[in-house]
């Protein structure tokens, strides 16, 4: 069902009991796996939030969202510490410096520019490690001055949504906590990744760094990413397999050309008109037109691979014959013999390309490869408890049946999970508007914010991103009652329990 056509007025009191209880037969949506029973963690995110202490916490956001002032300052500060994936030195440094001001502990700067804080717990609880990406893609240098830049309702600047976005939502998370004197039983890490747009170098470092030393998924603690989305539950799988990969074509080049008027092969088929047959047949023959994306999990009827060609050079010379020329793949699979259909698929048009023209080669070359095939032994991406948390307190809130979507994850996901670390990012598709109002559209989930004319004359990926500001507050509320009941409020007199897996 839509709601995308009316809004939803909730008392304070259904947000405090919850609205409904998902059943366990109910199936996920995205591989009609059952749905985990999710009636104890209901219970105690329903505890959690009648807290006085996490009533404050929520009230404060609520006070945020009357006034967001400060913080479209930060986010606007961060915008403009420029951070391009590979480079995000300036970004990182403001970062920790923000870290610091809001009083959390051991905070540092590691070796791939993550920057980490810890807001420490009384103990007896788990461990909840926040996080999101800080890097933007590299459209400008870091030297490159950005003024960001509130109009229409939004921040515009590079990175405002991927994932500037996850990174105030954390700090508002964290400025509750502070002002309501919140104290976990677990400790509470915030983190924010580099690399995502690129390699994924900032997840899987963090992941080496601690795990299983500091962060063990199998004692309970959790991963969880924020995205700009929440409100709906949590995804809870990597992403698919990438070959960042090049289509080279080679063409012999002969100054003089036996029986032929003429000194070169100007008038004659070279590298660039292989190119331009390959990339002609790989548009319309590996490509389908009815899901061209880069994040569809069933991928249409052509399920088996993704690519996408984005970059195209030839000859750095306009006058003389193109003997070699290239274009850039993201080839994209579920699996390892989807890969290998992509390859081979890729190749059978490059040999068609080259068919009619003398001397021809072509060669694919893989460049860098991530992702991994196998599962993590003992991990289930369904039925763990920091996704039923996740669903759970999605439920409390907004009376949603609770996601759990073992079929798509983040970036940074797939960083950790490649290193061992299983970890989660909070999804949904609820805009809150505060006092208790909000709205569930589906269109939001696909667009990362409400749709309307700028957003869609805008791109995340490009100079001319922009972010709805008050999408902010649903991943807030859902990530600030995620960890108090994940984590545990301490009483200050009780060590409490832990959790289990």
């Amino acid at each position: 069902m839509t709601h995308s056509s009316r809004f939803h007025l909730v008392s304070a009191a259904a947000l405090a009991l919850g609205c409904m209880v998902a059943q366990p037969t109910q199936l996920l949506a995205q591989n009609k796996t059952p749905m985990p029973d999710i009636s104890r963690e209901v219970a105690e995110a329903k505890a959690t939030l009648a807290m006085p202490v996490v009533q404050r916490a929520m009230k404060y956001v609520e006070g945020k969202q009357a006034d967001p002032k400060e913080l479209i300052d930060t986010w606007i500060g961060l915008c403009n510490a420029a951070g391009p994936s590979g480079d995000e030195i300036y970004r990182s440094t403001h970062i920790k410096k923000l870290f610091q001001i809001y009083g959390l502990e051991d905070v540092h700067i590691d070796g791939a520019l993550n920057v980490i804080g810890v807001r420490p717990g009384t103990g007896g609880g788990p461990k909840v490690v926040l996080n999101a990406h800080e890097d933007q893609i590299s459209i400008f240098s870091k030297d490159q001055p950005i003024e960001a830049f509130v109009a229409d309702g939004r921040v515009w600047c590079p990175g405002a949504g991927d994932d500037l976005i996850g990174i105030v939502q954390m700090i508002t998370i964290l400025e509750a906590m502070n002002a309501s004197n919140m104290q976990t039983k677990g400790d509470v890490w915030f983190v924010t990744f580099t690399g995502e747009e690129t390699d994924f170098r900032g997840g899987r470092h963090f992941a080496r760094s601690n795990y299983p030393h500091h962060i063990d998924w199998s004692k309970g603690d959790v991963v969880m990413q924020f995205h700009g989305q929440g409100g709906g539950g949590a995804t809870t799988g990597s992403t698919p397999l990438i070959d960042d990969a090049k289509l080279w074509f080679f063409t012999p080049f002969e100054r003089e050309i036996k029986g032929q008027a003429g000194s070169d092969r100007r008038w004659r088929s070279h590298g660039i008109d292989a190119l331009a047959k390959a990339i002609i047949g790989i548009r319309e023959q590996l490509t389908d037109p009815t899901r061209d994306c880069l994040r569809c999990s069933d991928g249409g009827e052509r399920a088996h691979f993704y690519v996408n060609m984005a970059m195209v050079q030839g000859m750095p010379v306009r006058n003389t014959p193109g003997s070699e020329a290239w274009v850039r793949l993201d080839l994209r699979s579920e699996t390892k013999v989807g890969r290998e259909r992509a390859h081979s698929e890729i190749m059978r048009v490059a040999k068609e390309a080259c068919k009619d023209i003398e001397g021809c080669r072509y060669q694919l070359e893989v460049m860098s490869r991530l992702g991994l095939e196998t599962e993590i032994p003992g991990w289930d991406k369904v039925n763990n408890r920091g996704a039923r948390m996740a669903s759970a307190t999605s439920q409390v809130l907004y009376g949603n049946p609770g996601l759990i979507d073992p079929t798509r994850g983040c970036g940074d996901c797939q960083g950790t999970y490649m290193e061992g670390l299983p970890s989660m990012s909070f999804r949904g598709d609820v805009v809150d508007y505060g006092k208790g109002k909000f709205e569930r559209t589906a269109k939001y989930a696909q667009y990362g914010g409400l749709e309307s004319p700028v957003r869609l004359r805008t791109s995340g990926h490009h100079a001319t991103q922009s972010q709805q500001i008050v999408t902010l507050w649903a991943a807030a509320k859902h990530g600030l009652l995620f960890t108090a009941t994940y984590a545990g409020v301490s009483d200050g007199k009780d060590n409490g329990r832990g959790t289990d897996n």
